[in-house]
């Protein structure tokens, strides 16, 4: 500990360093003799809405290759008045003009990289898999700027070819997928090249190919040293700690990285739930390692199933406690040769405590051709404080059969060996999709998880013992005339029919969905649902199906024009959540745009239930009133261009009043008790407010003070301002944070 307070003051030096190109000042001023000699493409169409139709302004692209990486300059020209700019959070949400890359370095649509940039110079950055699904929290080594004038603005991207791993090549050339695409916020229109949108199913599949030189291969080597101080108020105790992320690219097809005493992402919070159901809830990864290069890893399936979701790595012990167990250290290996590509990875808790920590094994290997794919996954979790060896093996396809057709699935096998047995489970899923024309989709969800299956040792399975079969056809309109208010118009149906593995009904499920864009940039939206009666077999906790009736709710949602300085949208529900009554929720978030530096984002929602249903002890359940209050405000304030204030408040205020208690019988059917229910009140805050100077790509410092406060209280005495109250003097939580985290 002495020796790292000793280099921290170095450290400190060091990542104030600013990054600089010799060739190339990456400013958003592209007045380099490299970009008047470079490729220039302006054929961009309107994809939202999806007309194809020449854009309202005129888009001009450029890009060349060289050595270090690929170069992209995009001049947006427009009126300065219709320019919207944001300085935002990283990843966070743009209001903003914005361009975005897309890459397929392989130009094999197993994946694609995501570069976006916002005017006033935040970014966003993820990767595309299945076609048409983006993941955010991937951070990559990149570079980008903007710059504005008076009739254009103008983004400038440099992406390093040590970004991704690539398939090793011996030809002159070689062959990149590009999609680059332009929104702009005064029109609420986005144009892109090529005509390709997120919203079609074939997404990553239509871009277009590029043709570049095939430049030696230079091995590149990062490393990222963090060290972090945290100081407990309410324990009045500081911690240090520090630990080193690697990454080496031998070679253009593999990369390795290692991470010792990775950090657990405190930099990050995560939004506070209420959640009575017997449905665990998703919370994503945070932790920078995690995160790099793991998208060959990301295999997932229907109703949310992820085969590797790694939050669980560094969970609880297995030996119970709230704490999370240390990580010692963590690698990963991916290659790709030709068709094939493999990965492993491996991951180990510390022994702690006198609690053996779990060791995590996992293996990958994808092999793909023009058609489709078909990929294996391998994971095993070694819990050695219960003897419990989880072992899951997956298959999963990707299968282009016609030019409309697409089908894509897995198969899954656990395999648990404990002391007393050895439990095996399987589950299937498949997808099919058809597109007839253009504008109307249709996709066809099939999924059955055993009772037995269980993913949980490292995956995420929102539930097994289930059959589903899910359709959904949706159709958009785009042709409207020039004197009509309606700028795209979509519909959408969904039925669905859910069984368990006992042939229990548990219900269907039946929905309308009407949204209109209008060129005013205001839009709205029509929900209907309609459930049957039926079965749900997870409420009581294993003590035994309960019969729940037919349930209904009506969507409506409206959201304003979206103007220069404010924007706010509407949402009213009206629904069913129990058993005779019915619930009201309204919501509304103003986005407040106070100049381009500060933003500025209130919501609050509400819930007034007069029938309210959850289960309370073994087979007994009960309905309650209740009223749930939360009230949330988000700021972002941008200093200058690296420095960043991020304010996040979320408050959650519950009250419940017990009406009815009830046992369930063996059929199923709620029997009236009349054993007392408690009344209860619930409330929950969270505070944080973030400092961020962003020195380059991978490297920040990050100063962060964050607040917890948490009520309980069987009583219906308490006002909403007193609960509030009680959850600001009950601090569950008070942090100080310090990082610094720097790429060498």
């Amino acid at each position: 500990m002495v020796l790292l307070k000793r280099w921290l003051p170095a450290l400190i030096i060091l990542a104030t360093s600013p990054f600089a190109n010799a060739a190339i000042t990456i400013d958003g001023n592209i007045n380099e003799p490299e970009w008047q000699q470079a490729t220039e493409i302006r054929d961009l169409v309107t994809v939202t809405p999806y007309s194809r139709e020449a854009p309202d302004h005129l888009t001009e692209i450029r890009y060349f290759a060289d050595a270090e990486g690929i170069w992209v300059a995009v001049r947006n020209y427009q009126p300065a008045t219709s320019h919207r700019s944001q300085i935002h959070a990283k990843d966070g949400a743009s209001l903003a003009d914005s361009n975005t890359l897309i890459l397929d370095f392989d130009a094999r649509t197993l994946n694609a990289y995501h570069f976006q940039l916002s005017l006033g110079g935040s970014r966003r950055d993820g990767i595309w898999s299945n076609q048409h699904h983006l993941n955010l929290d991937w951070d990559g080594k990149w570079y980008g700027a903007t710059a504005a004038e008076a009739d254009a603005w103008t983004s400038e991207f440099f992406i390093p070819w040590s970004v991704a791993p690539m398939v090793a090549s011996e030809s002159e050339e070689r062959t990149l997928n590009m999609y680059i695409g332009r929104h702009a916020r005064a029109l609420g229109k986005d144009f892109a090249w090529p005509a390709a949108s997120p919203t079609r199913q074939t997404f990553i599949g239509e871009f277009s190919s590029v043709s570049i030189p095939n430049f030696q291969w230079q091995p590149a080597l990062d490393l990222i040293p963090y060290v972090s101080a945290n100081y407990d108020n309410i324990e009045s105790d500081d911690t240090w700690q520090a630990g080193l992320d690697i990454f080496w690219q031998p070679t253009r097809a593999s990369k390795l990285s290692a991470t010792l005493n990775p950090d657990f992402g405190q930099v990050e919070s995560d939004d506070l739930v209420v959640n009575f159901s017997a449905i665990e809830t998703f919370f994503s990864e945070k932790r920078p390692f995690f995160l790099e290069n793991q998208s060959l890893f990301d295999v997932r399936g229907n109703e949310n199933l992820r085969l590797m979701h790694t939050r669980r790595i560094g969970d609880s012990p297995d030996t119970g406690g709230s704490e999370g167990s240390d990580l010692d250290a963590a690698l990963k290996f991916t290659q790709r040769l030709g068709n094939f590509e493999y990965g492993v990875f491996g991951a180990f808790e510390d022994d702690t405590g006198g609690t053996d920590g779990r060791d995590y094994t996992v293996g990958r290997g994808i092999w793909s051709t023009d058609r489709g794919k078909l990929g294996f996954l391998y994971t095993r979790v070694d819990h050695g404080a219960i003897d419990r060896i989880a072992n899951v093996h997956t298959l999963d396809y990707e299968v282009d059969a016609t030019s409309n057709v697409k089908l894509t699935g897995g198969l899954t096998a656990s395999v648990i060996d404990e002391v007393t047995a050895t439990e095996d489970g399987l589950g299937a899923w498949l997808v099919a999709q058809y597109s007839p024309i253009e504008n109307w989709n249709n996709q066809l969800r099939l999924t059955h998880y055993d009772e037995n299956l269980q993913l949980d040792d490292l995956g995420f399975l929102r539930r097994n013992n289930l059959n589903k079969i899910d359709l959904t056809s949706n159709y958009t309109l785009t042709d409207f005339s020039e004197d009509s208010v309606s700028l795209s118009r979509k519909f959408l149906v969904n039925v669905e029919s859910e069984h368990n593995n006992t042939g229990d009904h548990l219900t269907d499920r039946y929905e309308f969905d009407w949204a209109e864009e209008l060129k005013s940039t205001a839009s709205i939206g029509l929900n209907l649902v309609y459930r049957t009666s039926g079965i749900d077999d997870l409420i009581s906790r294993g003590a035994g199906n309960v019969e729940l009736p037919e349930r209904k709710s009506f969507n409506l949602y409206y959201a304003l024009p979206r103007g220069r300085y404010y924007w706010q949208d509407f949402l009213y529900q009206r629904f069913e959540e129990g058993l005779d009554g019915y619930a009201t929720f309204a919501s509304t978030e103003i986005n407040l745009f106070v100049n381009d530096q500060i933003t500025l984002i209130p919501y609050i929602s509400y819930i007034d239930s007069d029938d309210w249903i959850i289960w309370t002890d073994g087979n007994q359940l009960a309905t309650f009133s209740r009223r749930l209050w939360d009230l949330q405000f988000n700021a972002d304030i941008g200093f200058a261009d690296k420095h960043t204030l991020r304010v996040k408040f979320q408050w959650l205020g519950l009250q419940a009043d017990a009406k009815q208690g009830y046992i369930t019988t063996p059929s199923g059917a709620l029997q009236p008790t009349d054993d007392p229910v408690e009344d209860f009140d619930l409330a929950d805050l969270g505070i944080q407010l973030r400092y961020r100077y962003s020195i380059g790509p991978l490297s920040d410092l990050f100063v962060v003070y964050s607040r917890g406060g948490s009520v309980f209280e069987e009583t219906d005495q308490n006002s909403f301002s007193g609960l509030y109250q009680q959850s600001l003097d009950d601090k569950t939580g008070e942090n100080l944070f310090f990082k610094l985290r720097y790429r060498f």
